[in-house]
């Protein structure tokens, strides 16, 4: 696929095309759908990212912006409008989480973009529905070693999620990723708020499973959603290098676990649970790893 450069003489009245990528003064448009770029190269970017997947939907989603014809006509032509957006978001989402797995943040920014504004689009600008898009290019951000945006993002973050409650498990994400901008900033101030937000993250993961563990049915169902935040503070505390208190979680879990049973953890379901509450931690910031002298 190509672009063309098309000169800013030949644009309507008021036209004022911005890059995809950048949100600069464009000048190159993809022949395949009617998004810009500044330059070939963030053309190959996003088209390589994500766009050489979504340019159809893209098209589809500008042929029903001005809706015609009798009300019914509107209504079944917004209810399509709203499938393609969902399938755009979709797309763009499973797209840049895919690079990001990868490692590849410069793939990943374009459908993280295409993403949060399509999210927008769907939801609004305020609200809660466009969070997990806007974490995820956050995380892009500080994959890409640009503090300043990724800081922007999750303060914005931050106050959309507070509808939430501030210890409101779905929350964690956002914390997670702002210890870590504050964490790349390597200064004392910087330090003591990393610090700060791991410790509220240890108490909203144990106060969401202590919740749920009052509603449990059944004594080994609760001994493992126990065993699920006990592996998942632990595996934070070693994150943060925070030993003595990650090996007193290791060895709690430990417990909890062979006051169940091996049989129990053996089967199905509770395998996945199991492994999902290792996991837990692991996955609010793609990269928690345990300090060189740890011992479990």
């Amino acid at each position: 696929m190509r672009v063309k450069r098309v000169s800013r003489l030949a644009l309507p009245k008021g036209a004022k095309p911005k890059c995809e990528l950048c949100a600069e003064p464009a000048e190159y448009k993809c022949t395949a759908c009617l998004s810009w770029f500044c330059s070939v190269n963030h053309f190959r970017v996003a088209w390589e990212g994500v766009l050489h997947l979504i340019y159809r939907e893209l098209n589809l989603l500008q042929e029903t912006s001005n809706p015609v014809g009798s009300e019914r006509e509107r209504q079944e032509q917004d209810k399509m409008r709203k499938q393609v957006a969902n399938a755009i978001l979709n797309t763009s989402t499973s797209a840049a989480q895919t690079w990001v797995v990868q490692g590849n943040f410069k793939l990943a920014v374009a459908g993280a973009l295409y993403a949060a504004r399509t999210a927008e689009m769907l939801f609004g600008v305020d609200s809660t529905e466009i969070v997990p898009s806007q974490i995820l290019l956050a995380e892009i951000y500080l994959g890409l070693q640009q503090l300043h945006s990724a800081e922007e993002l999750l303060n914005m973050v931050y106050f959309t999620a507070c509808e939430f409650g501030p210890t409101n498990f779905r929350i964690v994400p956002s914390f997670f990723n702002m210890a870590e901008v504050f964490k790349k900033k390597e200064d004392s101030v910087s330090r003591n708020a990393c610090e700060a937000l791991y410790c509220k993250i240890c108490e909203i993961i144990m106060a969401s499973f202590e919740h749920k563990l009052c509603g449990a049915a059944g004594d080994q169902f609760g001994q493992m959603l126990e065993s699920m935040a006990l592996c998942a503070t632990g595996l934070i505390y070693a994150h943060v290098q925070e030993l003595e208190k990650a090996r007193d979680y290791t060895q709690k879990f430990s417990i909890v676990k062979a006051g169940i049973g091996t049989g129990y953890w053996s089967g199905g379901m509770c395998t996945l649970r199991f492994l999902c509450g290792q996991y837990t931690a692991g996955m609010l910031g793609n990269a928690f790893l345990f300090a060189p002298d740890f011992e479990a």
